[in-house]
C-alpha cells in the first residue's frame, strides 16, 4: 500500500534534522540521526535488516539485541517525523522481506535533490540552477553523526559538492565575477575544505582582480584546511601550476593589505587565519560593504557589532577589517577605547585623538593640548582621503562621536558591549552566541583535536561553555595544554556546572574577569537586580515577578532591566521577559551568594507568593470541571500580572510553568508549594502538561504531608490521580483516589469525598470494574445532590452514561448523557457541553448511525479547539477517524487520526496512542493491508499493555482475531485471541465485547464438523438486538447461513450444547 505523501524534508547537508509544515526537529538522539542517514541515502529502496545493523555499528559494537535498539530507534524518527507534519510511517517496515525503507520521494531528501538538479543543470549548461543546488548545502554533510560508514557517503557528497562548486565558478570566472568567486570559496574553504582544482581557481581569482599581495596568505590558509578537513593535499602538478600563475609578479612572504600604499596608514590587528564560523553575519557585512565601495557612497558607512562579554566581537571586527581593507587605500586604523579593559579606565576622548593622530605620522610636538583643537586636526588629516576605522570596545557613543571620519566613502566598525542606540544612521549588528557546527569546530582546531573523533564530547564541552568564544578558547587552552586529557575528562573534570569554567583562566583571560568588567558598571539598583536575579531559578523571567523580588518600583525594575538589556547582560525574549547566558546566569548566582541568608530567604519567600497569587488569578480564567473542596484564596503578591481574559491568562501560564516547576523543584517542603499545586492543576490537565502536573502535585502532597495539612495533601493526592489516569497509571491512580476519600472523610470535608468518588469511578472505568465505577458513581451523585452541585452532577451522570455505553447499554448511556449536558448548558460550561457531544456521538457511532455522529463530533470539535483544548480535539479527531474507517474512508482517516497521534505523542499519553493505533489497525485491515495492520495493532497492544488498560487491550485481542481469521493463520491464533476477549469482557460484564468474541468465534469454526457456531452466533445475536447494535444484522446473516449449511446436511452445530471452552 502507498501512503499518502507529506511535505516533509529529510536534510543531510549540514546539520542533520527533518523539516515540515509543523516546524523542525534535529533529533536530540544520536540513534535516531544515524538510523535516519542509514535509510536516506537509500530514500525509496529496501535496506536489510542485517545490512542496517552493519551501518549503524561496527562489528565489534553489535550486541545481541542491536535489533531490538534498531526498532527503537525507529520510533523515535517516526516520532520525529510526526512533529514535524509528517504520517511517521514514511519509515516503512517490510516485515515479509525483512527490509527497513524510507519512502520519501527524492525530492524531499536534499541530497538527492541537489544531486538531480546539478545533473539537470549540467545537461541545460544552466548555472542558476547550479546556485539553487548548492544553496541546498547549509554545512558539512551529515554533521551530527560519526563512524566508519558514515564517512564514506560523508566524503563522496562533499567531493559532489566542490565537483559542482568547479562547474558553477568556471562560468563566473569566464563572467569576471572574481569577489564571488573568492567568497564563496571562503565559505566552503572553511566547511569542508578545497581540492587541487578549487587553489588554482581561487589563485586565479585573485590574481585576475589585482589582488596579488593576497595570494600567499590565502594559499596557505587553504592548503592547511586542505589538510585538517579533505585531508588531501595539493599534488606535484598542482604546485608546478600555482607557481606559474604566480611567476609573473613577485611573491611577497609576508604581505601588505592590498591596495595600501607605503605612505598609507595601517595600525590593524592582525588577522586571525583560522577564524572560524560567523558566516552569515561575515557574508553580510562584508557584501555591504563591496556594494558600497562598487557603488560609490554618499557618507561614511559606520558599523556598531555588539554582543555580551566574550562573544568575540573584535575577533569579528578583526576579520572583515582584513578582508574588506582593500576598498580603503588610504588606511587602516584600529584603535582600543578600553571600555571594559580589567584594570584600565575608559579612553578619554582626547586621549584616542593623540593616538589616532600619531597613526596618521604627527609626532608628539605637533599634536595640540586641547580636546577642540585635536578634532579639527583629525578632521583635517583624514579628509578627502577613504580609510577604514575600528572602534573597539566603546562605551557610549559620546566616546567616539568625533572620531567619525566625514569622507564619503570610509568606513567605522565600531564593537561595544552596549547598544549604541544614538548613533543616528548607524547600522546595528547583534553577535549571539555561536552555533554548535561552528562552536565544535572552533574547540577542536584551538584545542588541536580531531572533530570527528571526539565530536560528541566536543558538543557537550561546548554545551558547557555556552557556545560562548572566550570559554570555549580557556578550555581549548586546557585541552591543548594536557594532550592525554579527552573531552570528557574536562567535562568531568568542570562537572554539570559552570562555576568553576567561569573560573578558569587562560594567560590573561577569564569568563569572571571579563563579566566583572560589565558588572562594576552598573549602578547600585542594577547591582542588586543582577543578585536577586541570580536567585530566581527559572530560565526566565518578567518584570513583575522581578519587581516583587527587588521590592523596588515597577518602573525602577522596567527602566533597570532595559539597562541590563542594552549592555547585554541579559537577553530579552517576546512579551518582554529577560534571561540570562548559561554563564551568566552562574555569575549572578555567585554574586547573589554575597547577600544574607534571611534577604535570600525573603526574595525566594516573595517569589513564590507572587507566583501562587497570580497563579490563582490566571487559573480563575481555566475550565472548570469541579466544585473545589477547598475555595480559600492566597495571599496577596504586592504585584499582579494583567490578565484579563482566557487567552492571556493560557499564555501567561504557558509562559511561566519552566519558572513555576523551577519554584516547586527549589522551594521544597514549602507550604505554598501545595497552594500553587492547587491553582495549577486546571491548566496543567486541560492543556496536557502532565509531565510537570505529576512532578508538581508529588511536591505538594510531599509538602503537605510534612507540615501536617491532611486537607491538602488530600486535594493533591486527586489531582495527581487524575493525571495518573491521563498516562494510564489506573493502579496508582485508584489507590490515590481512595487514600484522599479517606483524608476527606476524616476531616469531614463531604465536597472532596464526592470528588474523590467521581474521579475513582473514572479510573474504575478505564481498570474494566463497571460495577465499581457506577457504585463509585452512585455515591458520588447522592453527595452531590446533597451538596446542591449541579456541576458534580453533571459529572457523576457523565460517568454511569460512559458505564453503560461500554456495556453496551445505549439507550441509557444517551439518557444521562443528555441529562448531563442539559445541566452543563444551565451552568453555561462549554467544556462539560464538549465531552457530552463527543459521548452522544460515541453512542450514536456504536448505533451505526453515523451520519449523526460526526454532527456531533464535528459540534464537539469546534468547542474543544474554541476551548484550545489539545487533549479534547485529539479525543473527537480520533472519533472522527473511526466514523471516516467505519464508512471506508481509509486515507481520509489515517489523515486525522495522524492529527490525533501528534497530540497524544507530545503529552506522552499511551491510551490515546493506543487508541489511534488501534484504529489505524482497522484502517488497514479495511483496505486490505494486512502486514500493516499487524504492525499498528502490536503496537496499540503495547501501548494499552504497558498502560495496564484491561479494555483497549480486549478491542486489540478482538481485531487480532478478525485479522487472523483473514490473513489465514493458524485457527489456534485466531482462537487464542478471541478467547481472551471473551473471557475478560465476561469478566468486566461488557455484553457488547462478549457478542463481539462470540461472533468472531463462530466465523472461526464455522466449517467445522460438530462445533459450537450456531450456538455462538445465537447468543451473540441475541445480545445484539438486545443492545439495539447494528452488528445483530452480521450475526444474523451468519445464522442464517450457518443454518441453511445444516438443513442442506453440511454436518455444524452437532455439539452445541457443549459448553464453549
Amino acid at each position: 500500500m502507498t501512503l499518502p505523501q507529506t511535505a516533509v524534508e529529510i536534510r543531510l547537508l549540514g546539520d542533520i534534522e527533518i523539516a515540515g509544515p509543523a516546524g523542525r526537529d534535529t533529533l536530540s538522539h544520536l540513534g535516531a540521526r544515524r538510523l535516519l542517514v542509514a535509510l536516506a541515502i537509500d530514500a525509496g529502496r529496501p535496506v536489510g535488516k542485517s545490512i542496517l545493523v552493519n551501518r549503524l555499528w561496527q562489528e565489534a559494537e553489535q550486541s545481541d539485541n542491536a535489533l531490538d535498539t534498531t526498532s527503537r530507534y525507529v520510533r523515535y524518527v517516526r516520532s520525529a517525523l510526526r512533529e514535524v507534519g509528517g504520517s511517521g510511517w514514511e519509515v516503512h517496515n517490510d516485515r515479509r522481506t525483512g527490509t527497513y525503507a524510507l519512502r520519501c520521494p527524492p525530492g524531499q531528501v536534499d541530497y538527492q535533490r541537489f544531486h538531480a538538479e546539478m545533473v539537470s543543470a549540467r545537461e541545460r549548461a544552466d548555472p542558476a540552477l547550479m546556485e539553487s543546488a548548492l544553496a541546498l548545502w547549509r554545512g558539512p554533510a551529515l554533521t551530527g553523526v560519526s563512524g566508519t560508514w558514515f564517512d564514506l557517503p560523508r566524503k563522496r557528497m562533499h567531493g559532489e559538492r566542490r565537483a559542482a562548486l568547479r562547474d558553477l565558478l568556471t562560468v563566473w570566472m569566464r563572467e569576471g565575477r572574481y569577489p564571488e568567486v573568492m567568497s564563496t570559496l571562503d565559505t566552503v574553504d572553511q566547511q569542508i575544505g578545497l581540492d587541487d582544482q578549487l587553489l588554482l581557481l581561487g589563485v586565479e581569482a585573485l590574481e585576475r582582480s589585482g589582488q596579488h599581495v593576497d595570494v600567499d596568505l590565502w594559499l596557505g590558509q587553504a592548503i592547511q584546511r586542505m589538510r585538517e578537513l579533505a585531508e588531501s593535499e595539493p599534488t606535484s602538478e598542482t604546485f608546478a601550476r600555482l607557481g606559474d600563475l604566480t611567476a609573473v609578479r613577485p611573491i611577497f612572504r609576508q604581505p601588505r593589505p592590498a591596495g595600501q600604499a607605503s605612505s598609507a596608514m595601517f595600525t590593524m590587528r592582525r588577522d586571525i587565519p583560522e577564524f572560524t564560523g560567523r558566516q552569515k553575519e561575515l557574508g553580510e557585512l562584508v557584501a555591504a560593504v563591496e556594494n558600497m565601495a562598487t557603488n560609490g557612497a554618499g557618507a561614511t558607512m559606520v558599523y556598531s557589532v555588539d554582543g555580551m562579554a566574550g562573544v568575540g566581537k573584535t575577533v569579528f571586527v578583526t576579520h572583515v577589517a582584513h578582508q574588506v581593507a582593500h576598498r580603503f587605500p588610504d588606511g587602516s586604523l584600529f584603535i582600543e577605547l578600553h571600555g571594559h579593559s580589567p584594570g584600565q579606565s575608559p579612553l578619554r576622548l582626547a586621549d584616542a585623538l593623540q593616538v589616532l593622530l600619531l597613526d596618521t605620522g604627527l609626532s608628539l610636538d605637533d599634536i595640540p593640548p586641547h580636546l577642540d583643537e585635536r578634532t579639527r586636526l583629525w578632521r583635517a588629516r583624514i579628509a578627502g582621503k577613504r580609510i577604514l576605522l575600528v572602534l573597539d570596545d566603546v562605551t557610549t557613543y559620546d566616546q567616539v562621536r568625533p572620531l567619525v571620519p566625514t569622507t564619503p566613502g570610509s568606513l567605522v566598525l565600531i564593537t561595544s558591549r552596549n547598544r549604541l542606540l544614538d548613533l543616528g544612521g548607524t547600522v546595528p549588528l547583534t553577535i549571539p552566541s555561536m552555533p554548535t557546527a561552528d562552536a565544535v569546530r572552533m574547540l577542536a582546531r584551538l584545542a588541536q583535536r580531531s572533530h570527528s573523533a571526539e565530536q560528541e564530547g566536543l558538543q557537550h564541552l561546548v554545551q558547557l561553555c555556552g557556545h560562548l568564544p572566550l570559554a570555549i578558547a580557556i578550555v581549548a587552552a586546557q585541552l591543548r595544554s594536557h594532550a592525554k586529557w579527552t573531552a570528557e575528562d574536562i567535562s568531568a573534570k568542570l562537572g554539570e556546572g559552570y562555576r568553576q569554567l567561569i573560573d578558569l583562566h587562560a594567560g590573561d583571560q577569564s569568563v569572571r574577569l571579563a563579566f566583572d568588567t560589565s558588572y562594576r558598571d552598573l549602578s547600585t539598583s542594577q547591582q542588586d537586580l543582577v543578585r536577586y536575579l541570580g536567585l530566581h531559578p527559572g530560565s526566565d523571567i518578567e518584570e513583575h515577578a522581578a519587581a516583587e523580588m527587588v521590592q523596588s518600583s515597577l518602573d525602577q525594575v522596567r527602566s533597570d532591566l532595559e539597562t541590563l538589556h542594552s549592555r547585554h547582560l541579559i537577553e530579552e525574549r517576546e512579551g518582554r521577559r529577560y534571561r540570562f547566558h548559561d554563564l551568566l546566569r552562574w555569575y549572578a548566582q555567585l554574586k547573589a551568594d554575597a547577600l544574607t541568608k534571611p534577604v535570600q530567604q525573603g526574595a525566594v519567600d516573595r517569589l513564590l507568593r507572587f507566583y501562587v497569587f497570580n497563579t490563582y488569578k490566571a487559573g480563575m480564567h481555566m475550565p472548570t470541571r469541579h466544585t473545589p473542596a477547598d475555595q480559600s484564596t492566597p495571599t496577596p503578591s504586592r504585584y499582579t500580572y494583567p490578565v484579563a481574559n482566557a487567552v492571556q491568562a493560557q499564555r501567561w501560564l504557558r509562559e511561566e510553568l519552566p519558572n513555576l516547576s523551577a519554584v516547586v523543584e527549589n522551594s521544597s517542603g514549602h507550604a505554598g508549594i501545595v497552594q500553587l499545586s492547587t491553582y495549577l492543576h486546571p491548566f496543567l490537565r486541560s492543556y496536557g502538561y502532565w509531565g510537570h502536573a505529576q512532578v508538581i502535585h508529588r511536591a505538594a502532597i510531599a509538602a503537605a504531608a510534612a507540615a501536617g495539612n491532611d486537607l491538602g495533601r488530600a486535594g493533591a493526592l486527586v489531582d495527581l490521580a487524575k493525571i495518573e489516569r491521563f498516562v494510564g497509571d489506573y493502579t496508582g491512580s485508584a489507590g490515590n483516589l481512595t487514600e484522599a476519600e479517606s483524608l476527606y472523610r476524616a476531616c469531614e470535608v463531604p465536597q472532596g469525598r464526592a470528588n474523590a468518588l467521581n474521579s475513582l469511578g473514572v479510573v474504575q472505568c478505564q481498570i474494566g470494574d463497571y460495577r465499581l465505577a457506577a457504585s463509585c458513581f452512585t455515591g458520588a451523585l447522592q453527595l452531590f445532590v446533597d451538596l446542591n452541585d449541579n456541576l458534580g452532577r453533571a459529572n457523576a451522570l457523565s460517568g454511569l452514561g460512559i458505564v453503560d455505553l461500554l456495556k453496551g447499554w445505549y439507550g441509557s448511556a444517551a439518557g444521562r448523557f443528555s441529562q448531563a449536558r442539559a445541566l452543563y448548558l444551565e451552568l453555561g460550561d462549554r467544556l462539560g457541553v464538549a465531552n457530552m457531544l463527543r459521548q452522544l456521538g460515541s453512542t450514536h457511532l456504536e448505533l451505526g448511525e453515523l451520519a449523526t455522529a460526526a454532527e456531533l463530533f464535528d459540534a464537539s470539535l469546534r468547542l474543544f479547539v474554541e476551548l484550545d483544548d489539545q487533549v479534547g480535539r485529539a479525543d473527537v479527531l480520533h472519533d472522527l477517524g473511526a466514523v471516516l474507517v467505519a464508512r471506508g474512508e481509509y486515507s481520509a482517516a489515517r489523515h486525522t487520526l495522524g492529527e490525533a497521534l501528534d497530540v497524544y505523542a507530545t503529552h506522552n499519553a499511551p491510551v490515546g496512542r493506543g487508541n489511534i493505533y488501534l484504529r489505524l489497525g482497522l484502517a488497514h485491515h479495511g483496505e486490505g493491508d494486512l502486514d500493516q495492520a499487524a504492525d499498528s495493532l502490536a503496537e496499540a497492544l503495547r501501548h494499552y499493555a504497558g498502560a495496564g488498560y484491561h479494555l483497549g487491550t480486549m478491542w486489540v485481542r478482538l481485531a487480532l482475531g478478525d485479522l487472523a481469521l483473514d490473513q489465514g493463520s493458524s485457527k489456534e491464533h485466531a482462537r487464542d485471541h478471541l478467547d481472551f476477549a471473551l473471557a475478560l469482557s465476561q469478566r468486566i460484564d461488557s455484553e457488547i465485547n462478549q457478542a463481539h468474541a462470540l461472533l468472531g468465534l463462530a466465523r472461526l469454526v464455522e466449517d467445522e464438523p460438530d462445533s459450537d457456531a450456531v450456538r455462538m452466533a445465537d447468543e451473540a445475536l441475541t445480545i445484539y438486538r438486545k443492545l439495539g447494535s447494528p452488528r445483530s444484522t452480521v450475526a444474523a446473516a451468519l445464522v442464517s447461513r450457518l443454518r441453511s449449511n445444516f438443513v442442506a446436511g453440511t454436518p455444524v452445530d452437532r455439539g452445541q450444547n457443549r459448553p464453549h471452552r
